[in-house]
């Protein structure tokens, strides 16, 4: 006669229990670097006049972010459609600069919105004799886009129709501050 011996739990138990001790350690892991984190980053945040700074430190580097309320197109080498109006809530920017130690990255980002009760042809007639080096593309449903790039900034002034009145879209990307 045969006798069988029989493990309590066999492979499956030990394949399990293998799974739960990881399951264990990746959450004991998880809870240290928030504890890490939590201890050795700090946040500032500063109001003023033209919006928050918000400074970040890390043990890597650090990250500064300016928020500024309003753009002014000519800062960025855009000039404002004469008569224009700006869209409510409109013209947010920010610069942002990286300090990774021994690297230093900044980046610029602003945009507004204006409108006019002025043609869609007739605000990209100001900006075409204003602007004649620009790119200049017009795309579907009327809207038009030009663009120009220069000494890491990417300048974009979108046109467009909306509700019986022209949009025009102010954007600016680049490295470092534009002010």
């Amino acid at each position: 006669m045969r006798t069988y011996t029989s493990e309590r739990g066999g492979a499956l138990g030990r394949v399990l229990l293998g799974i739960a001790i990881i399951g264990v350690l990746g959450l004991g892991l998880l809870a240290l670097t928030g504890i890490y984190i939590a201890r050795n980053v700090n946040v500032e945040t500063t109001e003023t006049s033209n919006g928050a700074n918000i400074r970040v430190q890390t043990p890597a580097g650090s990250i500064n972010i300016r928020a500024r309320e309003r753009l002014d197109p000519a800062s960025i080498g855009v000039p404002l459609y004469p008569g224009a109006d700006r869209v409510r809530e409109s013209g947010k920017s920010a610069e942002i600069d990286l300090d990774l130690g021994d690297e230093h990255k900044g980046l610029s980002i602003q945009a507004g919105e204006f409108t006019t009760p002025d043609s869609p042809e007739r605000v990209a007639k100001f900006y075409r004799e204003r602007l004649p080096h620009w790119i200049f593309n017009k795309g579907p449903r009327g809207k038009m886009e030009m663009h120009y790039s220069e000494h890491g900034y990417k300048r974009i002034i979108g046109i467009r129709e909306k509700n019986g009145e022209t949009r025009i879209s102010v954007a600016s990307v680049g490295q470092g501050a534009v002010n």
